[in-house]
């Protein structure tokens, strides 16, 4: 008699396996309280992937010239993400976390870790050329996320394979200039004991992370062009990106942007005005400008919310007049730091107020 049938004969039964579990929740004969997004996993990995939970095989390890291949298409992406993994790395080492950069396929082209246990890593396949994917490993931090494309945290028993069941991972996706799955950035740890917990804030730090990456990415896209940093001021939806011209019209928005306004590569292309998503004034968009303009703009869609944002200008086309150090604070990440603006006052900015005109408020600079 097998799981489902045995708890159907007697619904007292609890003391199940895990692979017991996997297909109790598979076959919707049991209540889960976990994630739903772990639930569907396993569905997934178990009817449509046909992964097997019990196998105990070691996660495969590109050899280096896989992985080379693997990574070289992504060297621009290595080199804008290096300084926020470090910033990462620093914070989870203490509790012997591991940070894993992956590319869409769910292989591990960048690692961080304590290189006195590379054994023990290499082990678990939380190391350099570690092949991810939900087809391959089932429910898991990297595989999952890239699956769902947004966050997510496997913690132990949540992990589709028995032999995962040690782990926690958590996976943010990393979106490119064009909406679509660059990578996804994890931290995963083996635990010593099953009821180890999870570091407090893990996925929102790993979150965070692969944000401020995709924003340096974002930025260096679009360097030749004005960067919109916005975030409501009601805490209510996600900061979002704008790339815009010299005649104020859209031209590129990060992932958050386009599912706000809707944006296409075909409405890009064909030229969406600023002024459709916010009101603004035209003597923002000052060519002398050398440093963020923070602003406070009104949204444009009657819904009178406000948002908090910095405007940097573009960078300049003449390699005369553009200095490393420029480019490097250009693409340096902007909006993790908007909530800490002052009203009236940024930190070496101008300044800048609202004025109200007759129908609708409006914003000048000083």
């Amino acid at each position: 008699m097998n799981a489902v049938a045995q708890l159907r004969a007697d619904p007292s039964i609890v003391d199940l396996s895990h692979e017991e579990r996997i297909e109790l929740v598979a076959e919707g004969a049991s209540e889960s309280f976990q994630p739903e997004a772990i639930d569907d996993s396993w569905r997934r990995c178990l009817l449509d992937f046909h992964v097997d939970p019990r196998s105990s095989s070691v996660p495969h390890l590109l050899t280096e010239r896989e992985l080379r291949i693997s990574r070289e298409p992504l060297d621009s992406f290595l080199l804008q993400a290096q300084e926020e993994i470090d910033r990462l790395y620093a914070i989870v080492r203490p509790q012997s976390y591991v940070v894993l950069l992956c590319n869409s396929d769910g292989v591990a082209i960048h690692h961080r870790g304590d290189n006195s246990k590379d054994h023990e890593f290499k082990r678990w396949g939380i190391w350099l050329g570690g092949v991810w994917s939900e087809q391959v490993e089932g429910t898991n931090g990297i595989g999952t996320c890239i699956t769902d494309r947004r966050p997510v945290l496997v913690h132990c028993a949540e992990h589709f394979r028995s032999r995962h069941t040690g782990l926690s991972c958590a996976g943010a996706p990393i979106f490119d200039p064009q909406g679509g799955l660059l990578g996804v950035l994890d931290v995963s740890k083996v635990h010593q004991q099953s009821d180890d917990q999870t570091f407090p804030l893990l996925l929102q730090m790993v979150v965070v992370s692969a944000r401020a990456i995709e924003e340096r990415i974002f930025r260096e896209h679009f360097q030749y062009c004005w960067i919109l940093a916005a975030a409501p001021s009601d805490d209510f939806g996600s900061s979002l990106l704008l790339a815009i011209d010299d005649h104020q019209s859209i031209i590129g928005g990060d992932q958050a942007a386009r599912k706000l306004f809707a944006l296409s590569d075909k409405s890009l292309a064909d030229g969406i005005p600023l002024s459709a998503a916010f009101e603004f004034d035209d003597s923002l968009f000052r060519r002398t400008a050398d440093r963020d303009i923070p602003v406070r703009l009104m949204s444009a869609r009657g819904d009178g919310r406000w948002w908090t944002a910095l405007l940097t200008p573009p960078l300049s086309r003449s390699m005369v007049a553009r200095s490393w150090a420029e480019a490097v604070v250009h693409s340096r990440a902007r909006i993790s730091t908007l909530g800490d603006l002052l009203y009236g006052h940024g930190a070496g900015t101008q300044p800048w107020r609202v004025v109200a005109s007759r129908d609708t408020p409006r914003l000048r600079l000083y």
